[in-house]
Order: C-alpha cells, then sequence, then structure tokens
C-alpha cells in the first residue's frame, strides 16, 4: 500500500519562523545570574570570575537584537496604504 503524496496547501506558503526572543532572554538572564552569583567568589579566587556571565549576556543581547530588526519585520508586515495605487492603476 502506497501513501498518497501530502497536499502542498498543507505545508503552506513559507515555514513558520522560530522567534528569537525567548533564547535572548534566556541567555540574557542567565547571564545576569553567573554575574551576580560569581560576585562573591572574586575575592576568594582574587580575580573577578564575575566577568565571565559577560559572555552569555552578551549571547542574549544579540539575540534580542536580532529579534528586534529582524523578526519584528517578519511578524508585522509593512501594510499598503488604502489610498496607495498598484502599479496597473497608474499605468492605463
Amino acid at each position: 500500500m502506497e501513501v498518497p503524496p501530502l497536499p502542498i496547501e498543507i505545508l503552506g506558503s513559507r515555514p513558520p519562523s522560530r522567534s528569537t526572543l525567548l533564547p535572548g532572554l534566556i541567555w540574557l538572564l542567565v547571564g545576569l545570574a553567573l554575574i551576580v552569583g560569581l560576585t562573591e567568589l572574586n575575592d576568594y579566587a582574587g580575580f573577578h570570575l564575575s566577568i565571565w556571565g559577560l559572555v552569555p549576556a552578551a549571547v542574549g543581547a544579540a539575540y534580542l537584537i536580532y529579534y528586534w530588526v529582524e523578526d519584528r519585520k517578519n511578524i508585522h508586515p509593512p501594510q499598503k496604504s488604502p489610498h496607495e495605487k498598484t502599479p496597473s492603476e497608474e499605468n492605463p
């Protein structure tokens, strides 16, 4: 018995995009938690261990910047004004 082919309408026009908001917030908060948590160990280690928390915080900030710049364009595409003419209406 053969499996029937999947109709293309089920797939939609484009694959769903995965938002970068959640990973950005997670990385940023993990970085901040490391900074706060390792601050107590700075005196015992002799150097600033808490600076290692900046690495995941920077990754999170990069995700959030990407979210605000790129992903928001995909979520809210620019809408055409009702007074705007299409090219076929401009040149009769």
